[in-house]
């Protein structure tokens, strides 16, 4: 789903979209895979507040982030993680605004170990001219 319609999204001046966003999250996954906190927290705006587990951290800088993220590479080479991916389900563009619903599968061996949806609040950034990620929501839907 999409704020806007596909002619409005080619119009000069816009931002580009979803191959935009497209590429964020498949930078996002690769850093995830790659055991990459600095890439992962270019992914990111600061400052951003995370919500996890029923609590909000927030985040005023990259060194802070960076730090965070680096916790939870960590738990993912602990638990193994060997490849993660990811599917749009819903996502709602206008302007310079995104809203997007993104399902995460972990898996090793094949197998999925930790699957969630998280609730992401997007902006582009005219200056390096790419998405990043302003707002999360995690919800974890299985962990074994």
């Amino acid at each position: 789903m999409s704020a806007i319609s596909p002619g409005e999204a080619q119009r000069p001046g816009r931002p580009p979209l979803l191959g935009g966003i497209e590429a964020l999250f498949s930078a996002y996954a690769k850093a995830l895979d790659d055991e990459d906190s600095a890439a992962l927290a270019a992914c990111f705006a600061t400052p951003i507040t995370i919500w996890h587990d029923g609590r909000a951290s927030a985040y005023a800088n990259r060194d802070s982030l960076t730090s965070h993220l680096g916790t939870l590479i960590r738990a993912n080479e602990k638990a193994r993680i060997e490849r993660s991916c990811w599917t749009a389900y819903d996502w709602i563009i206008s302007g310079h605004t995104a809203f997007v619903a993104i399902g995460w599968r972990q898996e090793r061996g094949g197998r999925v170990i930790v699957e969630s949806v998280c609730r992401y609040a997007l902006r582009f950034d005219e200056g390096p001219g790419r998405w990043a990620i302003t707002f999360v929501i995690n919800e974890d839907l299985r962990e074994q």
